[in-house]
């Protein structure tokens, strides 16, 4: 089991940055000092997965809008 505090990425597939914030929203706040988790989408687990690492996080990955 984790906690949300312990959450660094969250992957979301067929997600607009609207409703990838609206769940972000519904769920429970950060400790303080802990940073919300990256909202990405799948196309940034699926660059990982095949270089065998996390990739960096690049603004085409992201779903949130600026």
């Amino acid at each position: 089991m984790f906690t949300v505090s312990e959450v660094t990425h969250v992957v979301m597939e067929g997600t607009s940055a609207k409703e990838a914030i609206c769940w972000q929203k519904n769920m429970d706040a950060p400790l303080p000092g802990h940073p919300q988790p990256a909202l990405l989408d799948i196309s940034w687990f699926t660059e990982s997965m095949a270089s065998g690492q996390p990739v960096p996080e690049e603004v085409r990955h992201r779903l949130e809008s600026s």
